[in-house]
């Protein structure tokens, strides 16, 4: 869960930390409009930092960070949400007054209202079925890729797709892992070359 952290600096941590309780609860509002919504709200930020004292990077920083606790807090169970968290260098504070934390059961029928999905990818598994290619209809029954997904709902999923199928979904695979690291790397993902 941390690498949805891994792009936010110590000082947005500790100033996160630091922030009152009434900024944490219009932060995690505009984060969950955008995370829930896709509301992305420019005058809202900026009255909002007008508001709240805080320089517009610091804030666009906080929006960013309360973004990825949000997405962290969706995807996991209390414990690990606690252990990312401490892991990054947030404080038990901080962690203990997250307005989500109480509000599990509202965030989550807000959530599903919503339409947004909030499952998981828990297992996966793929193997190449070579039952018949090794015998005598190699020609006649071509290879396939069986994909065994299992996500944190406890469903299960599996999949057969033929070779030229699956060499497109890697091909995808690869150039989504492409393009994240490139956000990763940019300045665009810590909101420094916003400009409003």
């Amino acid at each position: 869960m941390s690498h949805l952290l891994s792009h936010v600096n110590k000082n947005t941590i500790q100033l996160a930390s630091r922030v009152t309780a009434k900024i944490q609860e219009k932060l995690v509002k505009i984060a969950l409009d955008s995370v829930l919504y896709n509301k992305h709200d420019v005058e809202d930020v900026e009255n909002f930092a007008k508001a709240s004292g805080l320089e517009m990077d610091e804030v666009l920083d906080l929006i960013g960070f309360h973004i990825s606790v949000i997405r962290i807090f969706m995807q996991s169970d209390e414990k690990q949400f606690w252990e990312s968290l401490i892991s990054l260098g947030c404080n038990e504070a901080f962690i203990k007054q997250f307005p989500l934390k109480h509000k599990v059961h509202h965030f989550n029928c807000n959530l599903y209202k919503s339409g947004k999905n909030v499952q998981r990818l828990s297992g996966f598994k793929w193997r190449v079925d070579i039952s018949f290619t090794s015998g005598i209809l190699k020609k006649q029954v071509a290879p396939t890729v069986i994909i065994n997904l299992e996500l944190n709902t406890g469903h299960k999923y599996i999949v057969e797709i033929d070779l030229k199928t699956f060499h497109k979904l890697r091909f995808n695979i690869a150039l989504a892992v492409k393009e994240n690291m490139l956000l990763e790397n940019s300045s665009l993902l810590r909101n420094r070359s916003v400009t409003m």
